[in-house]
């Protein structure tokens, strides 16, 4: 009796067995008897083809709705994803951006002009929180390998799916 029943139709059928051995005759046949206009249909038919009367409903009728909010929410969720890894720009005292910025200062014209070697770098100015889309100045001072200071001021440039970019000027002593 557990075949394809609900938990609803086993308590039924289990307190009515007139009916589940109707079930089974029905099931037997292939056919049952609309309510409507009291003709012999076929199981697989969701309605009636003489009254149009309604034996079932589809199970995929709504679900449609669901897979429709499903995939908004996954869509949502990867933009929201998307715009923060590809539009944010980093702090102008993260350390990859040191790291670059030591490398581009080392193979300047100034530099090599020079020879100067960056030891470290240090950045001043106020601090910046995460900024989407928008490019950031910042100035540092870099300390080369002789003790000397030299200031530099840097632009992190927003590129659409690549690497922020990275342009640098040598401030001049005063």
């Amino acid at each position: 009796m557990r075949e394809k029943l609900s938990k609803r139709a086993q308590k039924f059928y289990r307190t009515n067995p007139e009916a589940y051995l109707e079930l089974k005759e029905i099931e037997q046949r292939g056919t049952r008897i609309c309510p409507g206009c009291e003709k012999e249909v076929e199981l697989s038919l969701l309605e009636c083809p003489e009254c149009g009367h309604i034996l079932r409903t589809s199970r995929w009728k709504d679900a449609w709705k669901w897979i429709l909010g499903a995939t908004l929410l996954l869509l949502l969720g990867a933009g929201g994803s998307m715009i923060l890894f590809f539009g944010n720009i980093p702090a102008c005292d993260d350390p990859e951006v040191y790291q670059r910025l030591r490398g581009e200062f080392d193979h300047s014209l100034y530099a090599t002009t020079l020879k100067l070697v960056s030891d470290s770098v240090m950045y001043y100015g106020p601090t910046q929180g995460m900024r989407l889309f928008q490019d950031r100045n910042c100035r540092a001072l870099i300390e080369t390998s002789e003790g000397a200071g030299v200031h530099v001021e840097y632009f992190l440039e927003h590129r659409f799916f690549r690497h922020h970019g990275m342009t640098m000027q040598i401030i001049p002593e005063p």
